[in-house]
């Protein structure tokens, strides 16, 4: 019997027409792209010291790699965008959190519009997924601000 999924919301969904391997394939090496970036950038060093913004970021990227999330196991993504509000407020900050508390509606348009031009609702992925990604890059980025707001902290005063 063949299952078929509906609204997928990890990274990989979009890229299933691939075929499920090369699609986790596709996830990973994006989420691994983010992630090394991100420990360039110094954010392991500060998830060492904020074990919360640490947890925040290796969830983002364990939901952005996890091949079968739905867009209602997207409750797990509570714990970074916890993080994320309570962390000083940027533009990319603001705007994940605006997408959201307005997902529902996004998705719904999308959906619409998916119907409006094919005439059928014949996509296993939902709008969850990029919106899965923009936060793993926003907890990423945040890492990485943290980082080098400790690191002058850090360095002797010179007088």
């Amino acid at each position: 019997a063949v299952i078929q999924q509906r609204f997928l919301a990890g990274l990989s969904a979009p890229f299933f027409f691939l075929g499920p391997l090369a699609a986790g394939g596709v996830a990973l090496a994006l989420v691994t792209g983010v992630i090394l970036w991100a420990r360039r950038g110094g954010a392991f060093s500060v998830a060492r010291d904020r074990a919360p913004l640490g947890l925040a970021l290796l969830t983002a990227a364990a939901l952005a790699v996890a091949p079968y999330i739905h867009t209602y196991d997207l409750v797990l993504m509570a714990a970074p965008l916890l993080v994320l509000c309570g962390l000083p407020l940027t533009g990319l900050n603001r705007a994940v959190l605006l997408l959201w508390a307005l997902a529902p509606v996004l998705n719904l348009a999308v959906v619409l519009a998916v119907v409006a031009v094919t005439g059928s609702l014949d996509t296993p992925w939902s709008f969850a997924a990029g919106l899965n990604a923009v936060t793993l890059v926003a907890v990423a980025i945040a890492a990485g601000h943290a980082s080098r707001a400790i690191a002058p902290a850090t360095q002797p005063a010179t007088a």
